[in-house]
């Protein structure tokens, strides 16, 4: 079941969001989310969501999503597992249709189903687009939109690269990084309860800004749409590099137990990039070397390299 192109714009390119669980406490969660949610170059309306508060740093705080007059085109849930279900519920009722989980959605009691399968229902039953669980958040360096419980500090200005991660740490290292690669929009995409890479790629590829596509992949959940988001992105034009992560025994282990999902045949994902012409890498500063040439929005037409140098030694 894909996400419409209507949540997925309220979740990546929100104008209105609110924060679940802002707190007046300095260094909490639910603070620091609040304050660095949007830039200076932000102009939509960040608000908190807390019972406890009428007004949290400076900005409007409601007792619930439900109870606000203007409904949020993404909630960002800084809440305890045991409190996210009935927050999504809430964002359900309220019509909300783009949220970010950033927590593992645990489930002591090992129900059936489990905390993610049921957050998971009630996401697609309301139509919405979910980043997580399990995730750092997603940034939008467009429009200077930073919902993520760390500070990506290379997102100042804008770039024409769009980042998939399943890698939460990869995320967070390649936006910041300090090389000649801006990031417009990075996602953690964490354990994909209700929006997978196919979703997020068909819609960014469709973005005018997007020069280029990296994706840092640990698993892919549904090959068969997964394949016809890397096609769409071939007869657009737009170039997608992917870092496939557990090419091991051992790291697809790894990988199993990180995002829930398997890793794969190594083999199958070779002759699938070759297909569609995804550029694989095997390094991260692989990947950024082939980023920065993909940066200007000019792709290489031929397949071979050019060296000019300035010396011959």
């Amino acid at each position: 079941m894909s996400v419409s192109k209507q949540a997925l714009e309220a979740l990546i390119a929100p104008r209105r969001v609110a924060v679940v669980g802002a707190t007046t406490r300095q260094e909490a969660a639910g603070n620091r989310v609040l304050l660095h949610a949007a830039g200076p170059r932000f102009t939509g309306t960040v608000v908190g969501v807390n019972p406890r508060y009428e007004e949290v740093e400076g900005r409007p705080c409601f007792a619930s999503l439900e109870a606000m007059p203007d409904t949020p085109d993404c909630a960002i849930m800084v809440v305890a597992d045991s409190r996210v279900e009935a927050a999504v519920e809430d964002a359900a009722r309220a019509g909300v249709k783009g949220i970010v989980l950033l927590g593992r959605l645990y489930d002591p009691g090992h129900d059936n189903p489990s905390l993610s399968q049921r957050v998971s229902a009630i996401a697609r039953e309301a139509g919405m687009a979910v980043c997580g669980a399990n995730c750092m958040g997603l940034f939008n360096s467009i429009d200077d939109c930073r919902l993520s419980l760390g500070d990506v500090t290379g997102i100042d200005l804008p770039g024409r690269i769009a980042l998939l991660s399943h890698s939460g740490s990869t995320w967070s290292g390649l936006g910041s990084n300090h090389r000649p690669v801006r990031f417009s929009v990075g996602v953690s995409m964490g354990n994909e309860v209700a929006t997978g890479v196919p979703d997020y790629l068909n819609y960014l590829i469709e973005r005018p800004e997007t020069a280029a596509v990296a994706m840092v992949l640990e698993s892919v959940r549904d090959g068969e749409r997964f394949i016809g988001a890397i096609e769409a992105a071939d007869k657009a034009g737009v170039p997608v590099v992917a870092l496939k992560l557990g090419r091991s025994d051992l790291a697809r282990e790894f990988a199993l137990s990180h995002s829930g999902a398997l890793a794969g045949d190594d083999r199958v994902y070779d002759a699938v990039f070759a297909r569609h012409n995804v550029v694989r890498v095997d390094a991260l500063d692989e990947m950024m070397d082939t980023l920065e040439v993909l940066a200007p929005g000019r792709a290489p037409t031929v397949d071979a390299v050019g060296i000019q140098t300035d010396s011959g030694g």
